[in-house]
């Protein structure tokens, strides 16, 4: 009874902790535009390769794997992009693409922290995870550095 009692009590603490960092992670975030670095991530959507591939008169796949071919950065990162674009035709859920895998990413440390230490030491661990400053700032960009972290 005690044991089960304990587990509820983790998993409301688990769960308190990633609605907050959700809550920080789509603060604000359509408060600025995209930056030039983000408005790279754009032109592997849907629209743009529709764009891109009209003007040069080829297929959208073969632009968007010539771009890809050419680019340093995921490709799968690219791929979900294109294909997330699909549903969504605006800048802003491009972010919540990276809210999407912080959030996941999250959850995953917490697990893999679990590996390694007590309970209490992974819930202090999970914290400040979801309070870094750098992850909640990757969070909020149109980049691959969350799914990365993911």
């Amino acid at each position: 009874m005690r044991m089960q009692a304990s587990r509820i009590i983790s998993t409301t603490v688990i769960l308190i902790i990633l609605v907050c960092a959700l809550g920080l992670r789509l603060y604000h975030l359509d408060y600025y535009d995209l930056w030039f670095g983000e408005l790279s991530t754009e032109t592997y959507t849907t629209q743009t390769r529709r764009v891109v591939a009209g003007h040069v008169g080829a297929s959208e796949i073969s632009v968007m794997f010539d771009q890809i071919k050419n680019d340093p950065h995921s490709c799968a990162y690219y791929l979900i992009v294109y294909l997330y674009s699909f549903l969504f035709r605006d800048d802003v859920p491009l972010r919540v693409f990276s809210v999407i895998f912080s959030i996941l990413s999250l959850w995953i440390f917490y697990r893999f922290s679990r590996l390694f230490f007590d309970r209490r030491t992974s819930f202090y661990a999970f914290l400040i995870m979801a309070l870094n400053p750098f992850h909640l700032w990757y969070a909020q960009e149109a980049r691959m550095y969350a799914m990365l972290c993911f």
